[in-house]
């Protein structure tokens, strides 16, 4: 009975001719509502939002790509291994390095600052053009130049500092580009507390060797710092930064949030020298420290 009915429906649904006419399946405008409902809308969700829709509007620019295509191959030379954009942009993000060196590092990896041939502009009169050359290497001041290889007392100076600390470690010493001072902070080495050491030194000097190029050519007219000067303020960097994270390691202030003191001891213990004989010991922390083999002047 049940397939007979099957059957005869069948048959009828054959024989039924076709709607000449298109069923209009659009929503009517006045019921057609765009965007989000407000009170389902949340900051999280309008940011993410406006986000994505700016990026799809963003070219990428020429000189990020050949940045990023540097930083990618120091990366593979120091790791054996390519990473992937997304990965070098989200390291330049670590927490382990400061607001100020992170923001550093992503306007050198734009190429954002007024440094090099940016001065060369047709629109730029002829005094502001000089300001592309250095006044020492009489080369164009661009920030590889600025960071690896010139010749006024200041970058030099802070590279064999930080080698020399470096050496400590027991690690080999990668030969200095932009692409590893782009790349440090993706840099994986053998265990944790080394591989922090090695992106908070190659930043932290890189970063210092950027304010002293400032000093000297927009407050001092050119004139070179000492190497004394150089040396100590370094040093004094440094020690801050080891202070910084000492610091973070309070419970009791920062919470959940706080650097664990393991931490901390696996970073900076290779390198420091205590006043006791707690070296390499956890209460080092305690103690007054000093980088080995290396003495303010």
């Amino acid at each position: 009975m049940f397939l007979q009915r099957a059957s005869k429906n069948a048959k009828k649904a054959i024989e039924t001719p076709t709607l000449k006419k298109r069923i209009d399946l659009d929503i009517p405008a006045e019921y057609k509502v765009s965007g989000m409902k407000l009170p389902s809308l949340t900051q999280a969700l309008a940011h993410k939002s406006i986000t994505e829709k700016m990026r799809k509007n963003l070219r990428k620019r020429r000189r990020t790509k050949e940045n990023l295509s540097l930083t990618r191959h120091a990366t593979y030379d120091a790791n054996e291994s390519l990473p992937a954009d997304e990965n070098l942009w989200l390291s330049l993000r670590n927490k382990d390095l400061s607001r100020n060196i992170r923001y550093f590092l992503w306007m050198t990896m734009h190429d954002a600052y007024m440094v090099g041939d940016k001065w060369l502009r047709p629109s730029m009169s002829a005094e502001l053009q000089e300001r592309a050359i250095c006044k020492h290497c009489d080369s164009v001041e661009d920030m590889d130049h600025i960071l690896t290889s010139c010749s006024a007392v200041g970058q030099g100076t802070l590279w064999q500092l930080a080698e020399q600390l470096w050496e400590q470690t027991g690690e080999g010493w990668n030969d200095l580009s932009l692409g590893l001072i782009l790349g440090a902070p993706a840099i994986q080495m053998r265990n944790q507390g080394t591989n922090r050491l090695f992106r908070i030194l190659i930043t932290e000097t890189a970063h210092m060797a950027w304010k002293l190029r400032c000093e000297r050519v927009i407050d001092n007219e050119n004139k070179d710092f000492t190497v004394a000067e150089v040396r100590n303020r370094w040093i004094h960097a440094i020690l801050l930064r080891i202070q910084h994270d000492v610091a973070l390691t309070d419970k009791g202030r920062y919470e959940k949030k706080a650097l664990p003191k393991r931490t901390v001891h696996e970073t900076w213990a290779k390198v420091l020298h205590t006043e006791g004989e707690n070296y390499l010991k956890r209460d080092w922390m305690s103690q007054g420290v000093g980088l080995v083999g290396i003495r303010a002047a």
